[in-house]
């Protein structure tokens, strides 16, 4: 699946989903994209039905904690964390060059903080299980917005093949469509962190699929 040019979709006319689930690697750039969606759940315009964690900034543990740190500096406690997928789905020199990148330093916050931030509402279950019961729960009107690599995601179409016509839509940031990368001089983080997950997921072909490039990342700015 190719990614929509400019030409084929104006993402201004895209119907904003009203119940999500945001599972992302919270690194600094996914932790203010998460701050930009906790802003809309605080004004009521979306809501965020949980946030899923997987490995890919940082291990997934580190995700964690930099999840419940956005949650706290934006006052959305109430909002449940799951965690998920601690590697991708193959064991391949992609993984290990990605696991040892440290662009947004060890932690995914750039190494400055020397507290620990309070995980206790971490939620038992996985995120793959998580991804399937909110879904079943509500089917039809939960969309997924997947901000790192798909692992979770992908498991969930495999374990559950239900999930995937129980989930509205999904809007994926990942891959390029003009070949700059920013991982290599061609390949982008997160699909190069795990392409098997990426395939399965852009093979589904079954729910509509919002597909985000690297590009459209470079050509974003955040306004007040």
């Amino acid at each position: 699946m190719l990614p929509a040019t400019k030409s084929e979709i104006d993402m201004r006319k895209v119907e904003a989903p009203k119940s999500i689930i945001v599972d992302c690697d919270a690194g600094l750039d996914d932790a203010l994209a998460l701050i930009v969606l906790l802003a809309g759940h605080v004004d009521f315009k979306i809501e965020i039905k949980a946030v899923t964690c997987v490995n890919g900034n940082t291990n997934v543990d580190n995700v964690v904690k930099n999840v419940f740190r956005t949650l706290d500096v934006c006052e959305c406690q109430e909002i449940p964390v799951y965690r998920g997928a601690y590697s991708p789905l193959l064991s391949t020199p992609n993984a290990k060059e990605t696991a040892s990148e440290g662009y947004h330093g060890t932690d995914g916050f750039g190494d400055v903080y020397t507290d620990q931030p309070d995980t206790s509402r971490l939620q038992k279950e996985h995120a793959v299980c998580a991804l399937h019961r909110i879904t079943s729960e509500d089917p039809g009107n939960v969309s997924v917005v997947c901000l790192g690599p798909l692992t979770n995601i992908a498991m969930a179409m495999k374990m559950y093949p239900e999930f995937i016509n129980n989930v509205k839509e999904f809007f994926v940031m990942g891959g390029n469509s003009t070949g700059q990368g920013n991982i290599t001089s061609q390949a982008e983080f997160n699909f190069y962190a795990d392409p098997e997950s990426a395939h399965i997921v852009l093979n589904s072909n079954a729910k509509q699929l919002w597909l985000l490039p690297w590009e459209a990342c470079l050509k974003s700015q955040i306004t007040h």
